[in-house]
């Protein structure tokens, strides 16, 4: 069979047709083989005129990233609607600037209203790249575009960066149809206005109750969150605001009142009460005052909230472990106000999407169980933990832009994280046992943590294939079932500590090694389970067998387990291939043959053993009926429903006579002809 031509070969062989699109397109379809198709283009230039030669030496600047935007803008003066793909392309795949540059060029051409108009109405298409749409929209200076941007602009959960560039293309480009989007609120304020309001009345009331000594604070502070929430709610109600603008005001006040409480407050009960006035004045007083300037969404006020938490938490954490406790209020009021301002200022800049939230999880459980693993004196652990649960969202924010860190990778991390601190807790154990508080096995897990999920993560982002959820399933059948076999014999031998870290590290060694393999060998769900499911039967069946011989019965399960899961992986394997349905119906007529020994056993006699003897023999017979019973299964159709196999029959059935009366004459007989199954 000939082999197909490269897309280098295929755009060199038309070049020299002068069919100058097909490089174009191809360029567009494989960006992987833009150099080699480049110096195809280059070898025609020289046999080219000179408006090809304009062409094709604007395509191959193209290529080059520090030329790319003077070429972008050559191709769309030269308006040749050929070069419109391979600036789409770039559009779609190059470097931020440069993308740019092309979809600003792409403006050129109206057939470029489609592809701006996918990319600015996909919301998970990069947020600059909807704005540079935007502008290529404005460009085109046609109705359709303006229809575009205004109906961008009214659909809701658009961010308050979006909105404002979509306000800004309307305004320049198609002035004329700013009457069309009026001042209409796109997000209701309204709840963010109910809390602030009443968070601010609240605290004005109870500062009030504790001023005026009448111990009335807790009065005034549901009096004041009641009465601050209905006018919060009334005067959104009458003068509508987008929620990301009352989102910051009620943060902004929220975070302004705890810094003043916390900045006064050992000075004294009545300073910090003013400290809490001031604040919040203070606080919500800016809020209100910038809000026009903030581009932030409600979302954003939230991460700040966020990341101003998490800068108090690092801060007591250290606060502590330099013993300055004394000092703790003043250090954390002076962290919540700055990181406020910070926060509030980073949080619009930052695009967190759901898969950056995992990644906060991640990293936060990382740094946190780290901290508690760290070996150092226990009288640290307040402030190591603290630390780490505040490091870990902060670290998590900043990896958020430039760390692309998908469910798979995240799923891998998580993986490789929790493998690695049982291997590495499990070889400290063994090699330490004696090391004074866990001190070995403390640092093996806390390393095996780090080098674990760094591996996952890397091993899941190498491969581009997604996970199989078929490996999971294998993958955690094999660590639990190693995990069984070794504590089941650690217990039974009473491993010493030594031991005992040797069977902690097994199940990790195990699942990890399934891992490697699961890659290279295919075993689809209902296989696993089904060799599992004789597995567990094996345990019943040893466990049962070993206290009838009179001898322990762990063991005997134990043993039972292994030989059962190792005849079930023999049965589906491809060796023997009996299908998963044959050993469902026997491990249900396993069950209700084992319920019916017990029962009749019972029944019969009071000793325990004729009873396990009469399980056991039920079980065996359930299981081979149902066994048989399976070989008559089969699949019929799509929905995979079970039905039985049908039996040979002859061509013609005769019913049982039926009496019928019709009119007052009475009929006979019923007759079925049968032609086939």
């Amino acid at each position: 069979m000939a082999q197909e031509a490269s897309p280098t070969q295929q755009c060199a062989e038309a070049a020299a047709g002068a069919e100058i699109e097909v490089c174009l397109r191809l360029a567009a379809d494989h960006p992987e083989h833009v150099t080699g198709i480049a110096a195809a283009l280059q070898a025609h230039v020289a046999r080219a005129g000179v408006p090809e030669r304009a062409l094709l030496d604007a395509l191959l600047a193209l290529v080059d990233d520090d030329s790319a935007p003077d070429a972008a803008r050559q191709l769309a003066a030269l308006g040749d609607p050929r070069a419109l793909p391979s600036l789409t392309s770039c559009g779609e795949r190059r470097a931020h600037a440069v993308r740019l540059a092309c979809v600003e060029a792409m403006a050129a051409w109206s057939e470029s209203l489609a592809p701006l108009t996918d990319w600015l109405s996909h919301p998970k298409t990069p947020e600059a790249l909807r704005i540079a749409a935007i502008e290529g929209l404005g460009r085109l200076g046609t109705d359709t575009a303006a229809d575009v941007l205004v109906r961008t602009l009214e659909t809701p959960g658009q961010s308050a960066r979006l909105r404002a560039a979509l306000r800004d293309g309307i305004a320049r480009h198609y002035p004329e149809r700013l009457d069309d989007i009026g001042d209409a609120v796109r997000v209701d304020g309204r709840p963010w206005l109910m809390l602030g309001g009443g968070a601010a009345l609240g605290t004005a009331l109870s500062a009030a109750g504790q001023l005026g000594k009448a111990e009335l604070a807790a009065v005034g502070v549901v009096t004041g969150g009641i009465t601050g929430a209905t006018a919060g709610a009334l005067y959104g109600r009458a003068f509508p605001m987008e929620a990301g603008d009352a989102a910051f005001i009620t943060t902004s006040g929220l975070m302004g009142t705890a810094a003043g409480q916390l900045l006064l407050s050992p000075s004294g009960e009545t300073a910090g009460v003013l400290g809490r006035l001031g604040g919040a004045t203070l606080g919500y007083g800016t809020g209100v005052a910038l809000h026009k300037v903030h581009l932030g969404t409600g979302r954003d006020s939230v991460e700040a909230l966020g990341m101003t938490s998490a800068l108090a938490v690092t801060s007591a954490g250290v606060t502590t472990l330099l013993r300055q406790t004394d000092s703790m209020e003043p250090v954390l009021g002076t962290t919540v106000a700055l990181g406020g301002i910070g926060a509030h200022a980073l949080s619009p800049r930052m695009d967190v999407t759901a898969e950056d939230r995992g990644l906060i999880t991640f990293t936060t459980s990382l740094t946190t169980a780290g901290a508690v693993l760290w070996p150092s004196p226990r009288e640290a652990t307040t402030g190591r933990v603290l630390v780490g649960l505040g490091t870990g969202p902060l670290v998590s924010w900043a990896l958020a832009g430039p760390v692309d860190a998908t469910a798979g990778v995240q799923t891998g991390a998580w993986a490789g994280m929790l493998h690695g601190g049982v291997f590495g807790g499990g070889v400290g154990l063994a090699i330490g046992p004696e090391a004074e508080n866990l001190a070995a096995a403390r640092t093996g897990a806390l390393a095996g943590m780090l080098v674990g999920s760094g591996v996952g993560a890397w091993r899941t982002w190498a491969d581009p294939e997604p996970i199989d959820p078929d490996d999971v399933v294998l993958v955690g059948i094999v660590g639990s079932w190693t995990a069984w076999q070794a504590a089941g014999w650690g217990i039974h031998g009473q491993a010493s500590t030594r031991t005992t870290g040797i069977l902690v590290a097994t199940p990790a060694v195990a699942s990890a090694t399934a891992a490697v393999l699961a890659s290279e060998v295919d075993v689809p769900v209902i296989e696993s389970i089904s060799s599992t499911s004789l597995g567990l039967w094996g345990i019943y069946a040893g466990g049962v067998g070993a206290q009838l011989a009179g001898r322990p019965s762990l063991p005997g399960a134990l043993i039972g387990g292994n030989v059962g899961l190792g005849v079930g992986a023999l049965l589906v394997s491809p060796v023997v291939g009996v299908p998963p349905v044959v050993i469902g119906v026997a491990d249900a007529g396993g069950a209700l043959g084992g319920a019916a020994g017990v029962l009749v056993g019972a029944l019969t006699t009071d000793d325990d053993a004729v009873v396990l003897g009469a399980s056991l023999v039920g079980v065996g017979l359930g299981a081979t009926g149902g066994a048989l019973l399976g070989t008559r299964w089969v699949r019929s159709g799509s929905a995979r429903d079970m039905a039985m196999v049908r039996p040979r029959a002859g061509g013609t059935w005769s019913l049982a006579p039926l009496a019928i009366d019709v009119e007052g004459v009475r009929h006979h007989g019923l007759s079925l002809r049968v032609t086939g199954w």
